[in-house]
């Protein structure tokens, strides 16, 4: 969930990487997807991150997760990192957004594992557009002041 809007602007596609021929086998390396990606390559698809840093949110100079930068690099293909039911899982919450129901029937008709991970999920996207939002929002207030400053006000 949290790559959904993101990953749609990457040239990674898994309908690339399962190829069998040299283009391929040069992508499943440089996106990390049998083994982790190299420092260069990770900059350059993109520094793919999870942010803020989901054990410490930022507080710790010293997270050993982070390394007090409040970023998680993701250095392998998000997919390769899930299981696929936690995939499916995110596939049917968004279903879910579009008014579509894993089973037949009201809220109440659904399996109790999906609505108890309903709330789950959607806490954890909340906090993702909570920091999404922030970001931009900082990112706004660096570029005025910016400006600001490049005008002598």
């Amino acid at each position: 969930m949290a790559f959904d809007d993101w990953a749609a602007s990457l040239e990674n596609s898994c309908a690339v990487c399962q190829r069998d021929d040299e283009e391929a086998k040069e992508c499943r390396t440089r996106w990390g997807c049998d083994t982790e990606q190299s420092d260069e390559d990770w900059q350059e698809s993109g520094a793919l991150a999870l942010e803020p840093c989901i054990f410490c949110d930022g507080r710790d100079d010293n997270c050993p997760d982070c390394e007090g930068t409040n970023q998680i690099p993701i250095k392998r293909c998000p997919w390769k990192l899930i299981e696929p039911g936690h995939r499916q899982l995110v596939q049917l919450v968004n279903l879910v957004q579009f008014g579509l129901l894993p089973a037949p029937g009201g809220w109440l008709d659904q399996p109790a594992v999906f609505t108890q991970a309903w709330d789950l999920v959607m806490a954890e996207k909340g906090r993702i557009d909570a920091a999404r939002a922030k970001k931009a929002a900082d990112d706004a207030r660096r570029e005025q002041a910016r400006m600001h400053q490049q005008r002598g006000v």
